[in-house]
């Protein structure tokens, strides 16, 4: 049962990917309706002259044609193919990742004998796309008289494989690839962000041991560049797409603060 359960959805996963031409759905449609009327056809005849043969061939006939018409359907109707995945990439990057985002920062605080509310921050996200690629510049102005906080980072998204890189500002001492493991990684981003560093790696993420380098705003800036491999047909699943962006919310959200009271300007 479990095996012919995980070759249904094989098949589904095999058919959400297909991009048909026009002609074939065109064709497949044709032939599913002739199917169908000839059956429809000789189930009628068969009724209207009491044939239990005629009737039963007409019933087999649909028994097997309603099944087929599903996936034709689905072939058909449904949006598939390559198309389909760059645009499921386009919104897990422009809203769903930045919508999960600015839930993370929407704490509200609950007055006393009264049941009014009112939010702490007011984060705005802007977004960049490069294909496949988000740049973000996030922004959480505070009402509680502290400094805005400014955050930078990106986040490369293919079908197997993520890539969540931080923007910080250049150390003034040389980076390089040790710099990046053992102790030295809590000098360069503190130990707040050091401890949601070891909270990505334990949920799956792999900090690369060389960092980026890249000019963002006229500014050298560092990367850190945090991978994720990501389950197979992962654009296909919501559930796991939406797991993703809300488990990059939280990254964020936790990288977003650090130990120093002011933030990057």
């Amino acid at each position: 049962m479990a095996s012919e359960n995980a070759q249904s959805n094989e098949l589904i996963l095999w058919l959400k990917a297909l991009d048909l031409p026009l002609w074939v759905k065109v064709a497949l449609v044709m032939i599913m309706a002739s199917i169908l009327t000839g059956a429809g056809s000789i189930l009628i005849h068969g009724l209207y002259k009491a044939d239990k043969e005629e009737i039963s061939l007409a019933a087999t006939l649909l028994a097997i044609s309603l099944p087929v018409l599903l996936v034709v359907t689905a072939l058909v109707f449904g949006s598939n193919g390559e198309k389909t995945l760059q645009k499921r990439t386009a919104r897990v990057l422009q809203t769903l990742i930045p919508a999960c985002i600015k839930e993370t920062f929407e704490i509200s605080d609950h007055k006393e004998n009264s049941s009014a509310t009112s939010l702490k921050f007011t984060p705005v996200i802007d977004t960049n796309m490069r294909g496949c690629i988000a740049d973000y510049f996030l922004t959480v102005a505070n009402n509680e008289g502290l400094d805005d906080i400014k955050l930078r980072f990106s986040i490369e998204l293919n079908v197997k494989k993520a890539n969540v890189i931080f923007w910080l500002p250049l150390p003034e001492s040389p980076v390089n690839d040790v710099s990046l493991e053992g102790g030295n990684l809590v000098g360069l981003i503190g130990q707040h962000r050091l401890h949601c560093a070891f909270g990505a790696v334990a949920e799956g993420y792999k900090l690369n041991a060389s960092p980026v380098f890249r000019s963002v705003a006229n500014k050298p800036m560092m990367g850190l560049v945090f991978i994720r491999f990501l389950p197979k047909d992962f654009l296909l699943q919501a559930l796991e797409t939406l797991y993703f962006a809300q488990d990059v919310a939280f990254f964020v959200r936790g990288f977003a603060d650090k130990d120093e009271p002011a933030h990057e300007k």
